[in-house]
């Protein structure tokens, strides 16, 4: 049965063998130099089986499975790595998810290993099957591309340990997203792969990032610097980095500055405090002054005109009144030195109401009886 057939390679010569050789037996064949071009062709071209190299760059074949299988249209398109990297890469290739593997060698043992994974296409598949590698007998690890490998996840671990979300853009669509990023964006892997950045973001964060993809990222940016923009519940700072020599690639790093943000806000309230405390104190200072010339004028009069119990009476509420305004001056010392006095004791509340009425009586009409008794507190009558 004739297979509509994509091959991903960034290795032309492969490409044009692999072509070459499927083309002959009647399949239809389209080909992709990187993931990143093969997404694209998946866009209008729905293949039976890919073929993909493991190692390629923008998009390698790992990413490149995921994508595919978060596509509904491709959810039984087989897989096949073709790749002499499945020598040279000490981790299980059965948790890639693809349904063969090929190693690369010998052209004449490889179009043999590539017509048994299109007859193997057609057989019923187990997933959790563990798959041999085809041609592994017939190839050796290179020592160079080790110590490459080696050296990429080298890599790849620095930027997945990172604080910040990383995001390589290339021809305004990502291709590199760490862990941090995925987390911030809140969306799987293979969703953001390949889509456009101004996507991943709400409106107005979205719309000035395609303004700079627009006009061209040639010199470094940054947005939200002065205030965050929202993402997800979380406030976060983006930089857009150019890469030196590589004008179709662009960095985007993601800052969650939600913590620092919290933390500037509590400084900030706490700097408020001591100020609203200075200026408590000096308040306090000048009340205080105010308040000894008053008690000193109210027991001026009471010596003086002993004889006059309507002024006693009028001094005495002077007198109270002040005594409330100290206690008011030492709550507003002791809000400005931060310190809480634990003291407690014992009111009677009918003295309090008793001091009140005194007070207020003589402020209000005359046509107003103020009356107290043993209850705490009784209704206001109007006298006519």
């Amino acid at each position: 049965m004739k297979k509509k057939i994509l091959v991903v390679d960034d290795d032309r010569v492969m490409l044009k063998f692999v072509n070459k050789l499927l083309t002959r037996e009647g399949h239809q064949i389209l080909t992709a130099e990187d993931g990143f071009a093969a997404l694209n062709l998946l866009s209008t071209f729905s293949p039976d089986i890919i073929f993909f190299d493991l190692i390629m760059p923008k998009i390698d074949g790992n990413k490149l499975i995921q994508i595919v299988r978060s596509m509904p249209d491709l959810k039984d398109c087989y897989l096949v790595i073709i790749s002499a990297a499945v020598a040279e890469i000490d981790f299980d290739f059965q948790e890639t998810g693809a349904d063969s593997y090929i190693a690369k060698g010998p052209f004449s043992s490889m179009a043999n290993h590539i017509r048994e994974a299109i007859e193997a296409s057609d057989a019923p598949r187990d997933r959790e099957e563990p798959k041999p590698i085809r041609g592994l007998d017939s190839i050796y690890a290179r020592q160079l591309t080790k110590e490459l490998l080696s050296r990429n996840r080298h890599l790849e671990t620095i930027l997945e340990s990172m604080a910040e979300g990383i995001l390589e853009v290339y021809t305004n669509r990502v291709v590199y997203a760490n862990g941090v990023a995925v987390s911030l964006i809140a969306l799987p892997p293979e969703k953001i792969l390949a889509a456009y950045p101004p996507d991943l973001f709400d409106e107005n964060t979205g719309q000035r990032l395609d303004a700079l993809f627009q006009a061209g990222v040639d010199q470094s940016a940054t947005i939200g610097e002065k205030s965050p923009v929202e993402l997800n519940g979380r406030q976060i700072t983006m930089k857009v980095l150019p890469v030196t020599g590589e004008p179709a690639t662009v960095i985007l790093m993601i800052t969650d500055v939600t913590e620092r943000k919290r933390l500037e806000m509590q400084l900030q309230h706490v700097q408020k405090m001591e100020a609203i405390g200075t200026i408590a104190a000096g308040v306090a200072h000048n009340f205080r002054n105010t308040l000894t010339e008053i008690l000193v004028n109210s027991q001026l009069i009471q010596m003086s005109y002993k004889d006059e119990s309507g002024l006693h009476e009028v001094a005495g509420r002077i007198n109270t009144s002040v005594r409330r305004g100290s206690r008011l001056v030492d709550g507003l010392l002791q809000f400005s030195r931060k310190q809480i006095k634990e003291e407690f004791e014992i009111i009677d509340l009918a003295d309090v109401i008793n001091e009140l009425c005194q007070i207020i009586r003589k402020s209000f009409d005359q046509k107003i009886d103020i009356q107290t008794g043993s209850w705490a507190t009784r209704p206001v009558s109007a006298r006519p």
